[in-house]
């Protein structure tokens, strides 16, 4: 589902059709650009569309970026439903770092530094990404035995801050090996919660 942020310009109903075609121009430009440098225009152009149409939907080339970057991702990222809690969360750290590695994961960085910037991203992309996970990364983790609410955010800190790390700053590759020790990391640190209320909690 492509996210619908509540500040969205009213006007008439998308047309779906027309929809994909625009968020998949955003992307086959992005491939060969970055978020800077892409325009409206050559974006309305390759699709096929006027300006107007874009900005009808949208109100930002931001917002457009991040619409078109959710619709590739938002598949491969959810949790699985079969397995351990442990094995259901490695699995899907297993497609996050597989995910962020083509130029779907390239968009994603370069939204993250604009919305060091931009407010509107910043709250879209919690919306959009964060907060729809961390209900059910939660829910999963107490059925691990971690119950504490804040002990639930730090955990979830240490499995996915490295992955965003790496994304973000570029410093090594979102390779097969680190996927595997980040899975290693989740399968031990989880399994080796026991079923008690943390300190504090």
């Amino acid at each position: 589902m492509i996210h619908e942020p509540p500040c969205r310009t009213q006007g008439r109903p998308r047309c779906e059709e027309t929809t994909k075609a625009i968020l998949a121009a955003t992307r086959k430009l992005f491939e060969r650009s970055n978020l800077r440098d892409m325009t409206i225009e050559a974006i309305a152009k390759e699709a096929g569309v006027g300006k107007a149409t874009i900005y009808r939907w949208w109100k930002t080339k931001n917002e457009l970026v991040l619409d078109a970057c959710f619709e590739d991702l938002q598949p491969r990222l959810d949790y699985g439903t079969t397995g351990s809690p442990a094995c259901i969360i490695a699995e899907q750290v297993k497609r996050v770092v597989e995910a962020y590695r083509g130029p779907s994961g390239r968009m994603v960085a370069q939204l993250l530094a604009e919305a060091q910037y931009d407010p509107a991203v910043s709250r879209s992309f919690t919306e959009a990404y964060l907060s729809r996970r961390c209900c059910t990364l939660h829910t999963l983790l107490a059925q691990c035995g971690i119950t504490c609410e804040a002990e639930q955010d730090a955990v979830a800190e240490q499995i996915y801050s490295p992955i965003f790390f790496r994304l973000i700053m570029g410093n090594a590759p979102l390779d097969e090996a680190f996927a595997k020790s980040v899975q290693s990391f989740v399968i031990q640190r989880l399994n080796a919660v026991q079923p008690a209320k943390a300190p504090g909690c």
